[in-house]
């Protein structure tokens, strides 16, 4: 019995746990996405998001790639595929950001 709730309340602690930490990481995404400039450099980008869900050539996730070299970086909502929010950053082939774009599925 106690064994039962013991493993019970280990359960609850994790899903309370894992649900504040994703609101704190889609927080910080939110944020550091409306502070984005363009021209920011990637480091600083991968500083800021941390590691890309997603790299791919501009515009091959979303629709048609771009040719020219560019890169995308997609950042998912750690709620997704309940919440369906994508952040994508584009960088030029000098490694700035040329756009930023939130994707939301109907």
């Amino acid at each position: 019995m106690i064994f039962k709730r013991f493993l019970i309340t280990a359960f609850c602690l994790f899903v309370v746990s894992w649900c504040g930490c994703s609101v704190a990481r889609q927080r910080r995404l939110e944020r550091e996405f409306d502070k984005l400039t363009m021209g920011t450099a990637r480091r600083e980008v991968l500083k800021a998001f941390g590691r890309p869900w997603k790299v791919e050539p501009c515009g091959a996730y979303f629709g048609v790639p771009q040719k020219g070299g560019c890169v995308e970086y997609l950042y998912r909502d750690p709620f997704a595929p309940l919440i369906p929010y994508y952040y994508a950053i584009e960088f030029d082939q000098s490694g700035c950001v040329k756009d930023k774009m939130p994707w939301s599925s109907p």
